[in-house]
């Protein structure tokens, strides 16, 4: 009886140092995919935060808006660090530009790095940075910056800040215990806005509105339409609820339909 279960307590250690193993390689291996910027055209983010893995959402929103990103943890002393920021802008080519959103600890470090002369660095967003530079003459003019701050930081009368009501330290990160949803969408809708102007991005909706507002009442063409939704978008008329065919096999279309 000793025997089998000495065999079977090997067997359980075996398959846990397994595991382990297939979980660090796994994690490794999503890091790597962040570590580096792909050999593309789109404007290009530094992410940076005290921690070796990142909230993957933050990731997957700004790809989702139109941002290659790279991601580079604060894991060593402010001199090494810094020098690692600007690798990160050595490798691009001569009319690339680039922003860093950092967080934390990182946040604080990139806004000291900030004060010298990072001629390709277009936007620099800041999240709880726990420290902020004392600078007479200020921040260089030549690029973005903007600070995002908990309110229980209690910092204020600083240049390029938002302090946002009864947050704390975390606020915008979404596997945070602070997380609050209501200051995280308000910071990243000014995030968003400041990388535009970094990058120099002009977004126009209204001509492509204008252009849904003409095929629906205009032309009534259905079809024309719809092609200027997302192919997940769906809308609920509520003045008409119950209007539509019954027999229709996509509702959306037919909301349209005279």
């Amino acid at each position: 009886m000793k025997g089998i279960q000495d065999t079977l307590r090997r067997r359980r250690t075996s398959l846990r140092r397994r595991l382990s193993h297939s979980r660090r390689r796994s994690s490794s291996q999503s890091h790597d995919t962040e570590s580096s910027w792909n050999e593309t055209g789109a404007p290009k983010i530094l992410l940076t935060a005290s921690t070796l893995y990142f909230d993957p959402s933050v990731f997957q929103r700004f790809r989702e808006e139109g941002y290659d990103i790279a991601y580079l943890p604060h894991a060593a002393p402010p001199k090494q660090y810094k020098d690692q920021l600007q690798r990160f802008a050595d490798v691009l080519e001569e009319e690339d530009r680039y922003a860093i959103v950092a967080y934390g600890e990182a946040a604080a470090v990139v806004l000291d790095a900030c004060m010298s002369a990072m001629p390709r660095l277009c936007a620099v967003v800041a999240y709880y940075p726990p420290t902020i530079p004392n600078a007479t003459d200020g921040f260089p003019p030549l690029r973005k910056y903007q600070i995002h701050l908990a309110e229980t930081q209690q910092l204020s009368g600083i240049p390029y800040c938002y302090t946002y009501h009864g947050s704390d330290v975390g606020f915008a990160e979404r596997d945070s215990p602070t997380f609050d949803r209501v200051s995280a969408q308000l910071a990243w809708s000014r995030t968003i806005a400041c990388l535009r102007v970094g990058f120099e991005i002009t977004v126009d909706v209204a001509p492509v509105w204008e252009n849904h507002m003409s095929l629906k009442h205009d032309a009534k063409d259905v079809d024309g339409t719809m092609n200027t939704l997302a192919e997940d978008a769906y809308i609920n008329y509520v003045p008409v609820m119950t209007g539509g065919s019954p027999s229709s096999t996509d509702p959306l279309p037919n909301g349209h339909s005279p």
